[in-house]
């Protein structure tokens, strides 16, 4: 059977992407430092937010925790001059037509959920103006946006604005509905048989390594009566959404970094050691980048997601960072050795499954 795409969130290695998670009861916060990350806000006249985004193209910082967000034109995120841009939205979509283009300043954005459904685009810097490149501002760190997702773990989960997220699904170009027997709650049937890839629904639908599409299903049995396919405090991508991130923070824009799956670029880094008092981590390539005083995440390699963790490091010697404080989990810094695997699987050159954590900035 071929593997089936169940696209959520894709980010690609050429992207530069540190999202700094905090957890709380009710609050989850990503910081994004040095970089452009997410935000979805309004430039359409479904809600009373729509005068915040005129006719100019141009929303100024404002909203509300009751006010649901659709974009569906191009509209520039401008943030706040001389000082820190404040948005706070309930559920946000973006959806076809709608293009969010964010200016390198800085903005915290505040949402119980942001959806980026067929057709919608999200779009933070430039390769020529990546976020970042402006200077600092009363002590703080250059540009940034940083984005909290708040709410109670009974809220309602996010829904889409769009008819089945956007994802094609007209009589003769139904995309949606080509895979019904493979949807994520379904048990194939039959068991061992094959899916319709996506080209031969419509060409202009192929996905990478022509690839199958499955529709979507509800990820909380609380939500089962609901058309919640993305669950709860959720930064979503839809099948047919497009993100597109561009950052100074250890930011590789090389197409060879893409097509070489061996190679992680620098927007992230493998853990290549880590001492026994987990102070002082060794990183499998250095990011000229990274500084004294930046954040980073060290990914979990136990399954539990509240492995991951957040640290700042105190000083940087080539790929060797030391930390303010030590880590308090174990995270594996050696990848698995597997010498019978043939040539033509896995990373190129290599005998050895990636089971190291991944190192963010």
């Amino acid at each position: 059977m071929q593997r089936h795409l169940h696209p959520f969130l894709a980010i690609p290695r050429s992207t530069s992407v540190s999202l700094l998670v905090r957890l709380t009861r009710e609050r989850v916060a990503l910081s994004v430092i040095g970089i452009a990350c997410l935000a979805a806000l309004l430039c359409s006249s479904v809600s009373a937010f729509a005068e915040g985004c005129p006719t100019g193209g141009e929303l100024l910082p404002g909203g509300s925790t009751s006010t649901d967000l659709v974009i569906n034109t191009t509209c520039r995120v401008v943030g706040l001059s001389g000082g820190v841009g404040v948005y706070v939205f309930h559920n946000v979509n973006i959806i076809a037509g709608g293009s969010l283009e964010f200016e390198d300043t800085r903005i915290d954005f505040h949402a119980e959920s942001i959806i980026v459904e067929s057709g919608g685009k999200l779009v933070a810097g430039t390769v020529s103006h990546p976020i970042g490149t402006n200077p600092p501002l009363n002590g703080e760190i250059g540009a940034r946006l940083r984005i909290y997702l708040w709410g109670k773990a009974a809220d309602p989960g996010a829904e889409c604005n769009q008819e089945v997220c956007g994802v094609p699904h007209a009589e003769g170009q139904d995309l949606w509905g080509s895979n019904t027997t493979l949807a994520m709650h379904m048990v194939p049937n039959p068991k061992n048989g094959t899916c319709t890839p996506a080209s031969q629904i419509n060409q202009t639908y192929k996905l990478p390594g022509d690839d199958c599409f499955y529709q979507y299903d509800t990820l909380d049995a609380a939500d089962k009566s609901n058309a919640a396919y993305f669950g709860h405090k959720v930064l979503a991508l839809s099948y047919g959404g497009t993100l597109q991130l561009f950052g100074t923070k250890g930011a590789t824009y090389d197409t060879e970094a893409d097509e070489d799956p061996a190679s992680t670029g620098t927007s992230w880094v493998r853990l290549a050691g880590i001492t026994t008092d987990r102070k002082t981590l060794t990183l499998s390539v250095p990011v000229p980048s990274w500084r004294a005083g930046d954040h980073i995440v060290v990914t979990t390699t136990d399954y539990m997601p509240s492995h991951n963790e957040e640290a700042v490091i105190a000083s940087i010697n080539g790929n060797e960072l030391t930390l303010m404080d030590a880590l308090t989990y174990q995270h594996n810094a050696k990848a698995y050795a597997l010498p019978k695997m043939p040539a033509t699987i896995g990373p190129r050159d290599t005998k050895t499954v990636e089971t190291r954590a991944a190192v963010a900035c």
